[in-house]
């Protein structure tokens, strides 16, 4: 599943985040993309653990701006 930059623009992104781990099969990946706008890093990376998710792979974008996630779900 492929997301780009749609979870900062949803007020309760904590409920998107739930709904995509929810469709997202046992050891399904994720890879997304989000700038640092609705919630801080710290925030976004315990909502994905807390989904059930690992983050696999992070890679910072546009001078620390941006963030992009490779995430799968556990089985």
């Amino acid at each position: 599943m492929f997301i780009f930059g749609v979870l900062h623009h949803i007020a309760e992104w904590k409920k998107a985040l739930c709904e995509v781990a929810r469709v997202l099969k046992p050891g399904g990946v994720l890879l997304f993309d989000e700038p640092r706008y609705q919630f801080t890093w710290r925030q976004l990376e315990a909502g994905i653990k807390s989904e059930g998710m690992d983050i696999l792979e992070v890679k910072t974008l546009f001078f620390g701006y941006f963030r992009a996630y490779l995430c799968q779900k556990r089985p």
